[in-house]
C-alpha cells in the first residue's frame, strides 16, 4: 500500500511538474542595486527579464554572472544580447580610476576589449573565473565593451559564415550618426562600416 502510494505521488509530480512555468523577474529601466561596502549601483539602460538575481559578497549576480563596482555607478547596457559581447558605462568624476569585477564563469578570458573617454587596464584570474577592469576616467562617462567573440563572428555564434557577411552588409557605409549603424560590425572599431570589416570576416570565413 505504502509503495503504491509513493509511485502514485512520483506519478503526479511526473504529469505536473512540465507544466510548472519559471519564475522570472523583470528588472525595469533604471532601477539601482546597490553595493553598500562601496556606496556604488548598478542599473540596467533597458528593462531585463532574469531567471535569477541575488546579492553575495558585494557582487550582484544575473542569471549566473555577477557584477561589483567600486569608485563610480555602473550602467549595463548591453547584456549579452549578442552572447559574446557584455557593454558597460561607468560614471565618475574625471580622474578617477574605477574598478569593476565580473565573474564572467565559463566564458573565459576574452579576445579583446575597447574603452571610449578612458583608458583600461585589465586581469583575468582563471581560478575565480573573475575579470577585473580597472578604468582611468578622461570624462564623467566611460564606455567599456568587453568581446569575447572569434574574429570574424560578428553575431556571437561561434561560427565565421554568411550570417555575419549579411549583418555587415546591412551595415555597410555607416558611422555611428547613421540610422544603420550597427556597432557589433565595426569589428577594426574605425567607426565607419567598410571594406577592412568585411576583410575581417573573409579572412576567418
Amino acid at each position: 500500500m505504502k509503495k503504491s502510494f509513493f509511485f502514485l505521488c512520483l506519478l503526479i509530480l511526473f504529469l505536473f511538474i512540465p507544466f510548472v512555468s519559471a519564475h522570472t523577474i523583470t528588472v525595469p529601466t533604471n532601477f539601482h542595486f546597490g553595493i553598500p561596502t562601496y556606496g556604488t549601483y548598478i542599473n540596467f539602460s533597458i528593462e531585463k527579464t532574469f531567471d535569477n538575481v541575488y546579492r553575495e559578497n558585494d557582487y550582484w549576480y544575473f542569471d549566473g554572472y555577477g557584477f561589483q563596482v567600486q569608485n563610480a555607478n555602473m550602467t549595463i547596457t548591453d547584456y549579452f544580447t549578442n552572447p559574446c559581447i557584455l557593454k558597460l558605462t561607468l560614471n565618475a568624476p574625471s580622474g578617477t580610476t574605477s574598478t569593476t569585477q565580473v565573474y564572467v564563469g565559463s566564458k573565459g578570458v576574452p579576445r579583446d576589449f575597447w574603452i571610449e573617454n578612458g583608458t583600461l587596464s585589465w586581469n583575468y584570474n582563471a581560478l575565480t573565473m573573475i575579470l577585473t577592469l580597472e578604468a582611468a576616467h578622461l570624462s564623467r562617462i566611460v564606455k567599456i565593451v568587453v568581446d569575447w567573440r572569434i574574429l570574424g563572428d560578428v553575431n556571437g555564434d561561434n561560427s565565421v559564415d554568411i550570417n555575419d557577411l549579411t549583418r555587415i552588409g546591412e551595415a555597410y557605409g555607416s558611422t555611428p550618426q547613421n540610422p544603420k549603424w550597427d556597432e557589433d560590425t565595426d569589428l577594426n572599431r574605425d567607426n565607419v562600416i567598410s571594406a577592412p570589416d568585411l576583410f575581417i570576416v573573409g579572412r576567418n570565413y
